[in-house]
Formats: C-alpha cells, structure tokens, sequence
C-alpha cells in the first residue's frame, strides 16, 4: 500500500509538472487545473484564467475601446484630431476631452481583460497598456500646450471654418496706407482745407466690415472672449477699431465744419 501512494504521488507530481501555466501554450500539453486552454488571435492556444466565452467578449471590448489608437497616439495618427482641425491649424478643444475619454476606456478594457484571464498579462499586453498610457500622456501634454499657445478654436468646425474665411477676406486690407491717409486727411481738416468725405466714408466702411467679421470670429470661434483670442487676429481686430473709430470722427468733423468736397 506505501508503495502504491508513493507512485500515485510521484505521478500526479509528474502530471503536474507537465502542465502548462497562464499564457503558456496548450496545443498539446494540458492547463494546469483550474484553467481553460483558449483559442487567441494567431490561432495558438493559450491556457487562460476565464473559458473561451469570456475571452471573446472582453476581447470585442477592448477592440471596440482601442480601434483608434494602434500603436499610440498622436496628431497625425487621430482620425478624430483631424476631423476638426481647422485651415489656419486649430483645433476644437472638445476634442481633447473626447479623446481622453476613449483613451482611458480602451486602458480600463485592456486592464480588465489581463486581470481576469491573463493574471495582469505577458510583456505583450503591458506593452499594450504601457502605450494607451503614455497616449493619454501625450494627449494631455499636448491639450494644454494648444490651449496655452492659444492654437485651439471653440464651438464647431462649420461655424469657425465659415467665420475664419469671412474674417480673412474682409481683414485683407492696407492698414499702414490707410492710417496715412486719414493722417493726411486730419491735417487737411485742421488747416481748413476741403477733403474727400466718400474717401474716408470708403475707409471706415472697409474698416466696418474687418471688424464685424472680427466681432463674429471673437464670438462664434473664441467663447467672445479676449484671453483666448489669438494675437494674430487681435491685432487686426485692434487696429481695424482704432481706424474705424479715426474715420468716423474725421467724417463728422469734416461734416460739421462744411469741409466735404
């Protein structure tokens, strides 16, 4: 009887030996007790901590999860980023967000998934972790480096694609001849001399139009606010009112002292 034990020990110790761990292949050497021998991708089989059910529907849910990262994430990489990036380079800054999100869903899928059938997974799945990770990294990085440069517009695309255009193409104006012609006009007034109304009515109508766009661009594409406004179009925006505001004073002045041609 000692000897029989002894030899069902020395098998079952035999047996065990001779059974594969998590993530271990399976084709032809069994799992270990406990563990179910799973069919994954490359069509290998795997010994695995959850039945072949399980593995395939956590599987659908990080494929559903991570279909936009690949390998990682970048600008140029995002469908999603380029939808909503904008000619003069901006981008939506609801994006950002959205992007994040999904980031850290396709990171919860796959965290889920290695624990509960691959005990935390091989150096593969962290591999795979380790890029959702530096991806949520990288899109926070550059979410505050795009808000901070003032390279993000606000609202939607349709609305800061159409205001941007408006803006540009009423904004196309010679401010520096502008302004040395109203220089020249203001000095005429002040000696008494006759002057072109419908040439500064043409100034300050031109000016007129750079700013409404402005005003509609500020609105629509920068939550109406001066602090998220680039210095770009500020700076038109600025000079655009202070010439506005020079044209219409020389109008009523020239006016008023029966100067107009």
């Amino acid at each position: 009887m000692l000897i029989i034990s002894i030899l069902l020990l020395i098998n079952t110790r035999i047996i065990q030996a001779q059974t594969q761990k998590v993530n271990e292949e399976c084709s032809v050497t069994p799992c270990e007790s406990g563990l179910y021998c799973v069919e994954i991708k490359d069509g290998k089989k795997k010994c695995a901590a959850c039945d072949q059910s399980t593995l395939n529907d956590l599987s659908g849910e990080v494929e559903k999860c991570c279909k936009t990262f690949g390998k990682g994430w970048t600008p140029e990489s995002s469908q999603e980023y380029q939808d909503v990036l904008a000619a003069d380079g901006r981008v939506l800054v609801d994006v950002f967000d959205k992007m994040l999100e999904n980031a850290k869903k396709c990171k919860e899928a796959r965290e889920y998934r290695e624990d509960k059938c691959w005990k935390g997974g091989d150096d593969e799945h962290k591999e795979a972790i380790n890029q959702i990770k530096e991806s949520i990294e990288r899109m926070s990085a550059h979410k505050y480096k795009m808000i901070s440069d003032r390279r993000v517009y606000y609202g939607s695309k349709s609305y800061y694609d159409s205001r941007l255009s408006t803006f540009k193409s009423k904004s196309n104006l010679n401010f520096p001849d502008i302004d040395q012609k109203l220089s020249i006009i203001e000095k005429d007034i002040n000696d008494g001399k006759k002057v072109s109304c419908s040439d500064i009515e043409g100034y300050s109508n031109d000016c007129e139009r750079c700013v409404d766009a402005g005003k509609d661009l500020l609105y629509d594409g920068f939550s109406n606010s001066t602090d998220k406004f680039p210095d770009e179009y500020n700076t038109i925006y600025t000079k655009a009112q202070d010439l506005l505001k020079r044209a219409k004073a020389l109008l009523e002045t020239a006016k008023s002292k029966n100067l107009c041609n």
